[in-house]
């Protein structure tokens, strides 16, 4: 209910074509942190440059059709789930369910980072990512 809230204006901004406008609420929600300062500025232009994401025909979507929710026990590799403190919560809420089914899989909470972890805090992305890259190695 509260995430319906915040995609309104959103979708609201789509319907109306304005994908600039869109683009900038939906940065409210992925970038919450601000686009005010060079990093945000920087997702902001990526975010721009991907207007068309607005535009896919949903029928397209094929994600409901592959239960993949069902088969988090069988994955068979090392999983590292990244997640900021600010992103998004239902991205949280994912984040948790990987974690607990996946085996071995690790959650690590970035702080003041949204959904754009790796640009917001590259160091602690970096001192999280790394050292499990090198684990993971065969």
């Amino acid at each position: 209910e509260l995430e319906a809230t915040l995609f309104a204006p959103i979708e609201a901004a789509m319907d109306a074509g304005d994908l600039v406008l869109a683009t900038d609420e939906a940065m409210k929600v992925w970038a919450a942190i601000g686009t005010e300062d060079a990093i945000g500025a920087r997702i902001r232009d990526i975010a721009l440059d991907n207007t068309q994401n607005f535009t896919i025909d949903e029928e397209l979507d094929v994600w409901s059709k592959y239960p993949t929710y069902d088969h988090l026990e069988e994955i068979d590799v090392p999983t590292l789930v990244i997640v900021g403190d600010t992103d998004v919560r239902s991205i949280e809420e994912v984040a948790d369910v990987l974690s607990a089914r996946i085996p071995g899989a690790r959650k690590i909470l970035i702080e003041q980072a949204d959904h754009v972890v790796n640009m917001r805090q590259p160091e602690a992305f970096d001192a999280a990512v790394l050292p499990f890259l090198l684990e993971a190695q065969p």
